[in-house]
């Protein structure tokens, strides 16, 4: 997805005139990637990330509730069973230093893509778990790969967003930390007390697969050195100035980002 070209098109980022005009002649002039999005399309943006983030916090405790059950289901004693939650949250604050790194050189949103996907696949294997050896192997596969909606929806909101409006960006994004493990164990509880534990798991699914397709839909990619490669392509396709094809002809280490 990192080589994919970007569609100008009336809905896509921008316009051919709107990215030419972000494009200055002078090559001691600086371009900012902020003046690709407008302030409806960061929000817009923001908002879906902020979204996708509940899935962290929200697997972390939405089958607590049901922790008796599996004991009893799947013949495990109170220590295995709890070992299941332990095992998620260490996974995931030791994966997180993976992904930061991963998405600047491959692109945020193939990143979370990826690792939504990987995360519903261990999410059906954890609803079909027969053991507790299962469900602890894979539960820890969880946080592994969930941790990087918020490592790289981080870096994504920081990508868009200028510094002097970072804190109320970031203070939204975060809103999901604090509401995900408050309706976790309310909507777990009401699940496995009526369809079994192992409608927690179902039900994290489908929020997966919600959150999947709207940033396979709406989400662009925000690194601003992707953004910029791919638009410099199509202007360079799609341009016939001379001058706007020798402007943006330049290296990569020749563009300055503004602060």
């Amino acid at each position: 997805m990192v080589n994919e070209e970007l569609a100008l098109t009336p809905t896509s980022l921008l316009s051919l005139e709107t990215a030419k005009s972000c494009v200055t002649i002078s090559t001691e002039s600086s371009i900012s990637i902020y003046d690709i999005y407008t302030n409806q399309r960061r929000l817009l943006i923001l908002i879906l990330l902020s979204l996708a983030g509940i899935v962290l916090p929200f697997s972390d405790t939405v089958y607590l509730p049901a922790l008796a059950e599996i004991e009893h289901d799947l013949h495990a004693s109170t220590v295995l069973v709890d070992y299941t939650i332990s095992a998620y949250l260490i996974s995931a604050g030791l994966a997180g230093f993976l992904w930061g790194p991963l998405s600047d050189r491959f692109g945020r949103k193939i990143i979370l893509l990826v690792t939504f996907i990987l995360f519903l696949a261990f999410t059906i294997v954890c609803a079909l778990a027969r053991t507790i050896a299962v469900l602890l192997v894979f539960r820890s596969l969880q946080g592994a790969v969930i941790c990087a909606s918020f490592v790289v929806g981080q870096s994504a909101v920081v990508d868009i967003y200028p510094p002097e409006k970072i804190g109320f960006a970031m203070g939204l994004f975060l809103v999901p930390l604090l509401v995900g493990p408050i309706i976790g164990p309310f909507i777990g509880g009401i699940l496995s007390s009526v369809f079994g534990w192992r409608s927690t798991f179902i039900a994290l699914g489908i929020m997966t697969i919600i959150a999947t397709l709207m940033i396979f839909f709406f989400v662009p990619e925000t690194h601003p050195h992707l953004v910029f490669q791919r638009l410099s392509r199509k202007l360079q396709k799609n341009s016939d100035d001379k001058n706007t094809k020798a402007a943006l002809n330049v290296r990569e280490t020749d563009i300055i980002m503004k602060p």
